[in-house]
């Protein structure tokens, strides 16, 4: 909304039936600014619809450009339907964002406190929002030495974390609360699967693995933070988006293998990428991988900071190639 008002433009914001509420309270919020400001409210526009009615709004000939936001399956829908009008679209289709962290050159992991830092990042890349943001932090691959200290470190602040209300500050018994619902329980099924197909195929869940009946909320749709070790990159949960509050770890032997495994899926959207820094070699294995990663976007030594700057957004994935006139 903010940039299409800076561009001069006006905004219609086609949102998913399962978030209409909270579209319309942000979309006031929108319309109050600029009436404040002595400017048409009426520039920003917000609906929802089923989809078997949204072709009438992408197709539509008023329009100027599309942004879609969402699964791949779906952008193909998108796709077409603007095509009938020839409309310019720009899809952003999710991500599996690896987060990668090394060990020093000498094969140790980085200090006590450092690991502590880059402990607190992960755990907020993963669960904020409950796992429900396309730049999340989906796969940390590590190194031997900070994949073993990272488990000690993951395991009891993810058993910590307390589900709950987010309209509601803090449960019952005055805890705050760390993570909400899931916008729906449409996704349990598959979750559920996806855990249970990388435990039998050898991966550890340490934590959660499964739904959650809240007893203050119990028409909430609650997943239980979780904890999954020893993932491997032809598990299913290592190659399909998961967006859901679960911590997925997997193991590298080397600089080259936590390339070759953060770049082992079709996802290219980002990443980050942390290690030590006190020495060149050190230095020399953080600017590899960074070069290396086949996404539109990394973040050394912190996670999502390109988001945060509003640095150009986007991945590298799934381009379509150049069609020439004579392919015509």
């Amino acid at each position: 909304m903010i940039s299409s008002i800076f561009a001069g433009n006006a905004i219609v914001i086609k949102t998913s039936e399962q978030t209409a509420w909270s579209s319309v309270y942000f979309a006031s919020i929108a319309r109050g600014a600029l009436s404040a400001c002595g400017f048409d409210a009426d520039v920003v526009q917000g609906f929802s619809c089923w989809p078997d009615t949204a072709e009438h709004f992408t197709s539509h000939s008023g329009l100027s450009h599309l942004t879609f936001i969402g699964s791949r399956p779906v952008a193909h829908a998108v796709a077409k339907s603007a095509s009938k009008a020839l409309t310019p679209l720009c899809v952003e289709l999710g991500g599996k964002d690896a987060a990668v962290i090394l060990d020093d050159t000498n094969g140790q992991c980085m200090s006590n406190s450092e690991m502590e830092r880059v402990s607190s990042i992960l755990m907020r890349g993963v669960f904020q929002s409950s796992g429900q943001n396309c730049v999340g932090i989906e796969r940390i691959i590590a190194m031997p030495k900070a994949y073993e200290k990272l488990i000690t470190m993951l395991e009891p602040r993810i058993k910590a974390l307390r589900l709950g209300n987010d309209l509601d500050a803090e449960l019952a018994d005055g805890r705050m609360i760390d993570c909400g619902a899931l916008i729906s329980p449409t996704s349990f099924d598959r979750l559920e699967r996806l855990i249970a197909e990388a435990a039998a195929g050898g991966a550890r869940v340490l934590v959660g693995g499964h739904r959650f009946a809240h007893k203050l909320w119990p028409h909430g749709h609650y997943f239980t933070p979780t904890l999954v070790v020893d993932v491997t990159s032809e598990m299913r949960i290592a190659q399909e988006e998961l967006f859901a509050p679960v911590c997925v770890m997997m193991r590298a032997d080397s600089v080259e293998d936590t390339i070759e495994v953060a770049n082992s899926t079709i996802y290219g959207l980002g990443a980050s990428v942390f290690g030590p820094t006190s020495s060149r070699g050190a230095r020399s294995n953080l600017e590899c991988v960074t070069n290396a990663l086949k996404v539109g976007m990394v973040a050394v030594n912190d996670f999502a900071a390109y988001y945060v700057c509003q640095l150009p957004f986007g991945g590298v994935r799934y381009v379509c190639p150049l069609v020439t006139q004579d392919a015509y």
